[in-house]
Parts: C-alpha cells; structure tokens; sequence
C-alpha cells in the first residue's frame, strides 16, 4: 500500500502517501542538522531513530498478517504441543569433533513472536539440558526451565563441565539417561558424586566406562529417591541390594562384570526382590549371585506383576535364581546361560527349574509355537517359545512371532575342544520332552541334526501342530518321517501330525531328495485331500444338543 487516510481539521479526509510522509520526515532532519562533525552525529542518530521506528511500524503490520494465517489462529496449548514434539525429536547439540551444531527445536521459537512468547511460558519445554552446548547456553536453559525438574541426555556429547552440571543438579533431577562409556566421555566418578537427595527423580540410566570396582555408599542419591521406578545401571560400580532406592521399582537392570568374590549372595537378592512388590521388569547381566547355604532351599519369591525376565550368566548361577522364583505364566523369559561342564547342575534340570519359575504344573511347559535354531557354525543354541498365536510380522525378510514369552540361549561349548555330539544330541531329545505338548500349534527348526526319529517322537507328544518349517537339513530327515508313515498307515490311516496344514518348505525340495523325488508330492497331496475331507466332515457334522425332538 503506498498511501493512507488522514482526517484533516475540517472533519474531512485527505489521502496521504507515505513516501510523501516520510520525505516530508527526513526533510525535516536534513534542515535541522547543520555540516559541522558534531550536526553530522546528530543527524546520523535521528535516521537511525527514524530507522527503528518504520522496522517496528513494519513488524506491527507482519504480526497483523500472521495474526490472519490458520496456523496462528491456533489455541496456545495447541502450538505448545507441536513445539514439545519438535523438541523430542530434534535436540540442539556441538559436535565435539567436527564442531558442527545445530539449534534443533529452538527453529520452533523463530516462526513468529507468538510462538516464541508461548514457548518462553512453558518451563518443561526448557528443562531438557543440552550437555553439549556452551555454558552461556545452558545457563540460559536453566533461567528459561525455572523451577520444572530437569532431564539430562540421551544421546548426548558431554562438555567439559556436564559432569559438574549434572552432579550439582541431581535434586531437580527427573530423568537421568547418561551413556558415559564412550571414548570421549569423561571417565570419572560421577556415580559417587551423586549425593544430593532425589526427590524428583523416576528414571535413572547410567552407562559408566570406570574400571573401578566400588560398592556405591548408602548416601547415594541420599538414599532418598521415592519417585523412582526405573532404574538401569551398567557400571563396574555396585548398588547394594538393600538399598532403599529398590523399593519402589517397576524397572530393574543391573549389568556388570565384576570379580565373582564381590557378587552378591543369594539371600540378598531374595531379600531384596521380597520388597520389591511392583516389580515388572528385572534383568540381571553377568551379576547374578552367588550360592547361600543361609537361604533356605524351598524359598519362593513371588512376582506377580512380572513381565519381563532377563538373565545372563553361567547355567549354575541362573538356576541357582530362577528356582527360587516364581513369576506369571505369560512373562517374556530371556535367559543366556553358558553351560558349565563341571557343574552339578546343567541344562537337564534347567526345565524342570524353568516350570517352576513359571507356576506350570504340568510335566512340559505350554507354548504354542517353539523356535529353535542350532546351527553348526554356531556355539550356543537358542529356543523362543510364544504362549499364544498372533498373526506374523515380516521384517527384512525374516518370519518373526509377536509376543515372545521364551527366549533361552545356552553357549554349551566353553571350547571348541569340549565338543561333544553326545551332549547335543541329549539336549534335542530334551528340548522335545520339555515342549512336546498338545498346546504347541506352530513349529520352526533351524537344526541340521534334528533326526528324523526326532520328528515321529515329537508327532506323538505334540499331535496339534500345525505349521512346521523346517531349515538347515532338518527337513530332510522331516521329509523322510512323513513319507515312512504314510507307507506303514496307507492313505486312510492316522498320519503323523494329523492337523498339519502348513509345511513350509524349501523350494523344489523333492528334486533334492532322490529318493524321495516321486514319492514326496504324492504323499503330501493324500495328505491333504484327507485333512480336507476331514475337516468337511467336521463342519458339517450336527452337534447333539441341536437336534429337536421329534
């Protein structure tokens, strides 16, 4: 717009535009300055003044044009929200390395001055410290969070002062999350400085790249953190069990590789699981304790609001715990057990232990669909096993089950010299006593010395699967079992695995059996045709209870 209304003496209006306006303006300047040094300054400070006032008459007409765009039309709580997500996701930070930085979310703050001033009002979207940044900065994240309770990291390069920073502001503390194991993170004893109580503090996760091994003191964290509930600790440094901090845990991980003289003993673990009522998740990495001949044998901690269990460690030292624990049926159990040769108990009795664990007091533990893979290559076994059937997810081209409630890998060879074929072959026939049950539904086996009497063994314990995919050899033996019984049952008899409706093998396998090459697609589609008819007689057979009288 280049001219504007103005109401005259008279009552009557007059267009005037406002190069007029300001011509007239700037006349008045040059006029009133004279040419001596002096008359130059002075004049040079009223242009600038002038200056000041049109890029603030300017800024008044741009907030009037954004007061009218959509966006800006929003509630505050509105743009509060969409800043709070920005700040999430894209944290500001100083690349120690390369020098690079970036602002992150603090972009949100330039859209327009009401977006800022709304981001300036809410404390919390300021109380995230940037470790990384110049001390001016972080002063100024201080001032701007108030009096809101400060989280410190993820993801973050360290300072030279964020050892200093976070120590000192442990009180307002509400989430610590420090990976202070990086080459470049400073290696100190932050742990122990930590001494101020934490009242505000519920998450707490420290990686710490000491070598030292040292009991953290009862003054840690004052002892005085009752708003903690998760609590995941990976340092050489130890929090004693009896700690009150544990009391109030739904989260609990403990990681650590310390001398098996500083582990601790079985009755403090207990004790401690004992009051740790609302515990839902525990997972225990190389620091699991060491036997007690002062805990009773038949001690049972009961965890019934467990989710999760996830233990790493030697196969005594794994049942040594899990027989004394007893959690719910349905909790995901991940378990990496290093089988011990010498020891007196190995992974004969780790089942039986397992049901126990579990409540199950049947002879096999109930899945309904297992996972094993053993592969030659490889030194350790691992079994999944899922509680229920869910529809499968594919990802980057791997079949994997939705809530897996076992995950059990042993490394059962300590050297490549103890290899013993025996020992393996015991474990399979294990693994079917422990599994075999009419509840497992759905079948994969990556084992090449899975034999095919394996497989007629496992046909008679677990009738009811239902999906089998085999890999790695083991469905050539697979393959092999079905063809012998189908020859001694004939094409009406009673088939190994009746309910079988899904084998999942590979490609034109039958061409990569001689023997086989005429006789597997003959068997497989009598076996079919029969499951259909009998699943036709099934469906349309009358219940009992639906016929009327006559």
């Amino acid at each position: 717009m280049e001219s504007f209304t103005r109401q005259t003496g008279d009552g009557t209006s007059e267009e005037v535009d406002w190069r007029d306006a300001l011509r007239s303006r700037l006349s008045r300047i040059d006029n009133s300055s004279g040419h001596s040094s002096s008359g130059s300054l002075a004049k040079e400070s009223a242009l600038r003044h002038e200056e000041s006032r049109i890029i603030a008459a300017l800024q008044t007409v741009r907030a009037r044009i954004n007061a009218l765009l959509p966006i800006t039309r929003l509630p505050p709580e509105i743009i509060y929200r969409i800043i709070l997500y920005h700040s999430q996701i894209d944290h500001p930070f100083v690349d120690d390395d390369t020098r690079w930085a970036t602002i992150g979310w603090i972009r949100s703050t330039h859209v327009c001055r009401r977006w800022r001033q709304i981001a300036l009002a809410h404390s919390a979207l300021w109380s995230r410290i940037p470790l990384s940044l110049a001390s001016t900065c972080i002063k100024a994240f201080f001032d701007r969070a108030m009096s809101a309770p400060l989280r410190f990291g993820p993801d973050e390069p360290w300072s030279q002062d964020a050892e200093d920073i976070v120590a000192q502001n442990i009180h307002r503390a509400q989430l610590v999350q420090l990976d202070w194991s990086e080459i470049n993170a400073p290696r100190t004893s932050l742990l122990h400085r930590m001494r101020d109580p934490a009242p505000f503090l519920e998450d707490f996760e420290f990686q710490d790249g000491s070598r030292d091994e040292r009991t953290l003191s009862s003054n840690f964290l004052g002892g005085f953190a009752p708003r903690l509930r998760r609590l995941n600790l990976e340092s050489r440094s130890r929090l004693p069990w009896s700690s009150p901090l544990l009391v109030n845990l739904t989260s609990l991980a403990l990681k650590t590789s310390i001398a098996p003289d500083n582990l601790p003993v079985l009755s403090e673990v207990l004790d401690a699981l004992e009051r740790m009522h609302a515990l839902e998740s525990l997972t225990l990495e190389h620091g699991l304790p060491r036997a007690d001949v002062s805990s009773p044998e038949d001690r049972i901690i009961h965890l019934p609001h467990l989710t999760s269990l996830d233990l790493t460690g030697s196969s005594p030292d794994c049942n040594n715990l899990i027989r004394h624990l007893n959690i719910p049926a349905n909790a995901k159990v991940t378990i990496r057990m290093r089988y011990v040769h010498e020891s007196a108990t190995d992974f004969r009795t780790f089942f039986p232990i397992m049901r126990a664990c579990l409540g199950v007091t049947a002879s096999v533990i109930p899945v309904a669909g297992l996972y094993i893979i053993l592969s030659p290559q490889s030194t350790s076994l691992t079994l999944m096993g899922w509680n229920n059937l869910t529809e499968d997810q594919y990802s980057t081209g791997r079949r994997r089950l939705r809530n897996s409630n076992f995950h059990f890998t042993w490394n059962f060879r300590e050297r490549e010299e103890d290899n013993d074929d025996r020992e393996i072959v015991g474990l399979r026939l294990i693994i079917c006593d422990a599994f075999a049950t009419g509840h497992l539904k759905r079948l994969h086996v990556k084992d090449m010395g899975w034999e095919r009497q394996h497989w007629k063994d496992l046909a008679q314990r677990a009738p009811n699967i239902r999906t089998i995919s085999p890999t790695l050899g083991s469905e050539y033996e697979l393959c092999h079992a079905l063809c012998e019984d189908f020859a001694s049952v004939g094409p009406q008899g009673d088939f190994m695995f009746p309910h079988l409706t899904s084998l999942q093998l590979v490609e034109n396998i039958s061409n990569r059996i001689p023997e086989l090459s005429g006789v597997l697609p003959a068997v497989l589609a009598a076996r079919w045709a029969r499951l259909q008819t009998l699943q036709r007689a099934a469906d349309s057979a009358v219940p009992p209870g639906d016929i009327s009288n006559p």
